[in-house]
Protein backbone atom coordinates (compact mmCIF):
# COMPACT_ATOMS: atom_id res chain seq x y z
CA UNK A 1 0.00 0.00 0.00
CA UNK A 2 1.77 3.46 -0.98
CA UNK A 3 1.62 6.56 1.24
CA UNK A 4 -1.47 8.24 -0.89
CA UNK A 5 -3.47 5.43 -0.05
CA UNK A 6 -2.64 4.88 3.35
CA UNK A 7 -3.54 8.70 3.90
CA UNK A 8 -6.87 7.89 2.02
CA UNK A 9 -7.72 5.27 4.03
CA UNK A 10 -7.15 7.04 7.16
CA UNK A 11 -9.06 9.94 6.00
CA UNK A 12 -12.03 8.04 5.04
CA UNK A 13 -11.35 5.42 8.14
CA UNK A 14 -13.67 7.31 11.28
CA UNK A 15 -16.26 7.76 9.00
CA UNK A 16 -17.00 4.60 7.51
CA UNK A 17 -19.44 3.55 10.09
CA UNK A 18 -21.61 6.27 8.92
CA UNK A 19 -20.65 5.46 5.50
CA UNK A 20 -21.50 1.96 6.10
CA UNK A 21 -25.38 3.37 7.47
CA UNK A 22 -25.63 5.98 4.46
CA UNK A 23 -25.11 2.99 2.07
CA UNK A 24 -27.64 0.92 3.82
CA UNK A 25 -30.29 3.80 4.31
CA UNK A 26 -29.42 4.10 0.34
CA UNK A 27 -29.65 0.51 -0.43
CA UNK A 28 -33.03 -0.11 2.29
CA UNK A 29 -34.50 2.74 0.50
CA UNK A 30 -34.27 2.04 -3.59
CA UNK A 31 -35.75 -1.52 -2.53
CA UNK A 32 -38.80 0.62 -0.96
CA UNK A 33 -38.94 2.71 -4.05
CA UNK A 34 -42.41 1.13 -5.39
CA UNK A 35 -44.23 0.60 -2.02
CA UNK A 36 -43.10 3.83 -0.38
CA UNK A 37 -42.54 5.93 -3.42
CA UNK A 38 -42.17 9.42 -1.56
CA UNK A 39 -40.90 8.72 1.65
CA UNK A 40 -38.30 6.20 -0.18
CA UNK A 41 -36.93 9.08 -2.81
CA UNK A 42 -36.78 12.11 0.24
CA UNK A 43 -34.62 9.22 1.95
CA UNK A 44 -32.76 8.13 -0.96
CA UNK A 45 -31.75 11.52 -2.16
CA UNK A 46 -31.15 12.21 1.86
CA UNK A 47 -28.85 9.37 2.40
CA UNK A 48 -26.94 10.28 -1.18
CA UNK A 49 -26.33 13.65 0.00
CA UNK A 50 -24.97 12.28 3.73
CA UNK A 51 -22.82 10.15 1.95
CA UNK A 52 -21.32 12.73 -0.80
CA UNK A 53 -20.76 14.85 2.33
CA UNK A 54 -18.68 12.69 3.61
CA UNK A 55 -16.72 11.80 0.41
CA UNK A 56 -16.07 15.58 -0.22
CA UNK A 57 -14.96 16.11 3.07
CA UNK A 58 -12.27 13.29 2.89
CA UNK A 59 -11.34 14.03 -0.77
CA UNK A 60 -11.14 17.44 -0.68
CA UNK A 61 -9.04 17.04 2.59
CA UNK A 62 -6.86 15.01 0.94
CA UNK A 63 -5.99 17.09 -2.25
CA UNK A 64 -5.52 20.70 -0.12
CA UNK A 65 -3.37 19.22 2.58
CA UNK A 66 -0.41 18.43 0.40
CA UNK A 67 -0.97 21.98 -1.64
CA UNK A 68 -0.18 23.79 1.86
CA UNK A 69 3.26 21.74 1.41
CA UNK A 70 4.00 23.73 -1.10
CA UNK A 71 3.70 27.16 -1.50
CA UNK A 72 -0.26 27.76 -0.40
CA UNK A 73 0.02 30.57 2.09
CA UNK A 74 -1.87 29.81 4.80
CA UNK A 75 -4.87 32.33 4.75
CA UNK A 76 -5.58 30.77 1.05
CA UNK A 77 -5.63 27.20 3.24
CA UNK A 78 -7.98 28.66 5.04
CA UNK A 79 -10.32 29.84 2.62
CA UNK A 80 -10.40 26.67 1.10
CA UNK A 81 -10.69 24.37 4.41
CA UNK A 82 -13.61 26.79 5.19
CA UNK A 83 -15.51 26.41 1.70
CA UNK A 84 -14.78 23.11 1.75
CA UNK A 85 -16.70 22.82 5.07
CA UNK A 86 -19.78 25.00 4.27
CA UNK A 87 -20.59 22.71 1.22
CA UNK A 88 -20.67 19.74 3.63
CA UNK A 89 -22.25 21.27 5.95
CA UNK A 90 -24.90 22.44 3.28
CA UNK A 91 -25.23 18.67 2.02
CA UNK A 92 -25.15 17.60 5.75
CA UNK A 93 -27.84 19.75 6.22
CA UNK A 94 -29.86 19.03 3.09
CA UNK A 95 -29.28 15.29 3.57
CA UNK A 96 -30.62 15.31 7.07
CA UNK A 97 -33.91 17.48 6.74
CA UNK A 98 -34.93 14.89 4.00
CA UNK A 99 -34.22 12.21 5.95
CA UNK A 100 -36.42 13.54 8.55
CA UNK A 101 -39.18 14.47 6.06
CA UNK A 102 -39.04 10.98 5.19
CA UNK A 103 -39.99 9.57 8.28
CA UNK A 104 -43.06 11.94 8.20
CA UNK A 105 -44.01 11.75 4.61
CA UNK A 106 -47.51 10.37 3.62
CA UNK A 107 -47.78 9.17 7.33
CA UNK A 108 -52.14 8.73 7.97
CA UNK A 109 -53.48 11.71 9.64
CA UNK A 110 -55.25 10.62 12.50
CA UNK A 111 -58.01 12.70 14.72
CA UNK A 112 -56.67 13.02 18.43
CA UNK A 113 -58.72 11.39 20.58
Amino acid sequence: MDSSAAASFLLILPSLPLMLVYLVGIIFSATKVRLYRRAAVLALVGFGSLLLSTLVHASATLMTLPAYRGSMALSELGVRLALINLVTVVLTLGGTILVLLAIFADRDKRPAT
